[in-house]
C-alpha cells in the first residue's frame, strides 16, 4: 500500500501536522532543524509520494515550482538544478525548467514555465516585468526591492581573493570574464587601485563562462607579450579553460601562472593543480531558497528579505608566489 502522511509521522513520532508544515515550508509550527531533517530523511526513505492531483483540486494548488536560471552548461547550474529537483521532490513538488544562455532568451524561458502554471519562482533573473506580481518568487544572485533575494556577498570574497593573492606578491592580476557589469567588478577596481596593483584593460577579457568561449579567451590573454602572473576568473569553467590554456602555452601553474576561480564546483577539486576558488555549501544555499520560497507562499504579506551569503576561500594548489621575471 501506498506510504500516506500519517505512516510518515508515526515513523518520526509526531503529530501528521508537523509532517506537513514541514513539506509546505510553513513556519506556523515551530520545528527544529534536527527534526526536520529527520522528517525530510524519513519522506525520502519511505519513498512517500502526496496524491498531487488530489491534493490540487482541494487547495487549487500546482504543487510545481518554477525554476529559471542561466544555462546548464554552466556546472554550478547544472548541480544547483539537480539538487533543487530532488530537494522539491521531497517536499512534494515538481519542478519547472527554464534556462538561457542569452539575454534574449529569458523572456522565452519565462513563458515556457509560466504557461504550464506555478505555485512559486526560483529565479536567477531579477527583471521584474517577467514576472507576473501574484506568484510568490525568490531571486537568487541579485537584489530587487519588494522580492525575497538570497545573494553572496562579492565584496567580501573580492576582497578576501586580491588581499591572498597580494600576499603572495602578486601585482599583476588580470579578469577573466568579469566585466564592469560584473557585481564582483567594482571591488575588484577599488581594491586594485587602493593597493596600487595594475589593471589594465588588455588583462581583462570578456567571455560567458562557458568551455567554449572560456578556452579562446584566456589564450588570448596568456598570449599577451606582458600577460598577468595571476588570472581571476569570472567561474570555475572559465579557471579550468584558462588551466587549459596555459598547459598549451607551455606555462606551469602555478610557477608560471596562478588561477583562482568562483563556485567550487567538483572539477576543480580533482583536475591537476586543483584550482583554488571561493565556493559554498550548495545543499544549505538550496535549502535557503526553497524555505525562503515556502515561507513567502504560506505567508505573502510578510516583509520581503534581502540574505547575503559568505563565500569561502578554498586554497587548493593552483596559486604561488609569482615567478621573478
Amino acid at each position: 500500500m501506498a506510504v500516506t502522511m500519517r505512516d510518515v509521522a508515526r515513523a518520526a513520532q509526531v503529530d501528521p501536522s508537523v509532517v506537513s508544515a514541514v513539506l509546505n515550508g510553513s513556519r506556523s509550527i515551530r520545528v527544529s532543524q534536527a527534526k526536520r531533517e529527520r522528517i525530510l530523511n524519513l519522506v525520502s526513505e519511505m519513498k512517500y509520494r502526496p496524491n498531487l492531483t488530489a491534493r490540487g483540486l482541494i487547495t487549487r494548488k500546482t504543487f510545481a515550482i518554477g525554476v529559471l536560471a542561466y544555462s546548464t552548461r554552466d556546472r554550478f547550474y547544472a548541480a544547483m538544478m539537480s539538487e533543487l529537483q530532488q530537494r522539491l521532490l521531497v517536499r512534494g513538488y515538481a519542478g519547472i525548467y527554464g534556462f538561457w544562455n542569452q539575454e534574449s532568451e529569458v523572456e522565452k524561458a519565462y513563458d515556457t514555465v509560466l504557461s504550464r502554471g506555478v505555485d512559486g519562482i526560483i529565479t536567477t533573473h531579477d527583471d521584474p516585468p517577467l514576472r507576473p506580481g501574484e506568484i510568490p518568487t525568490v531571486i537568487y544572485g541579485g537584489v530587487r526591492e519588494g522580492y525575497d533575494c538570497i545573494l553572496y556577498d562579492f565584496e567580501d570574497a573580492t576582497c578576501r581573493t586580491l588581499r591572498y593573492l597580494r600576499d603572495l606578491g602578486h601585482r599583476r592580476i588580470g579578469l577573466l570574464g568579469i566585466t564592469p557589469q560584473d557585481p564582483r567588478y567594482p571591488g575588484f577596481h577599488k581594491f586594485l587601485e587602493e593597493a596600487g596593483m595594475e589593471l589594465r584593460p588588455e588583462w581583462q577579457i570578456p567571455c560567458q563562462g562557458f568551455l567554449a568561449d572560456a578556452f579562446p579567451a584566456a589564450m588570448e590573454l596568456l598570449k599577451l607579450p606582458d600577460r598577468p602572473s595571476a588570472v581571476i576568473a569570472r567561474n570555475d569553467m572559465a579557471a579550468l579553460a584558462v588551466l587549459n590554456a596555459a598547459s598549451r602555452l607551455g606555462l606551469s601553474v602555478p610557477r608560471d601562472l596562478s588561477i583562482v576561480g568562483f563556485n567550487n564546483i567538483e572539477e576543480v577539486q580533482y583536475c591537476f593543480p586543483a584550482i583554488t576558488t571561493n565556493g559554498d555549501d550548495l545543499t544549505q544555499l538550496v535549502e535557503e531558497l526553497i524555505e525562503t520560497l515556502f515561507h513567502r507562499m504560506a505567508h505573502p504579506d510578510s516583509p520581503p528579505t534581502v540574505r547575503f551569503r559568505k563565500l569561502n576561500l578554498l586554497i587548493r594548489e593552483s596559486c604561488a608566489p609569482p615567478r621573478k621575471r
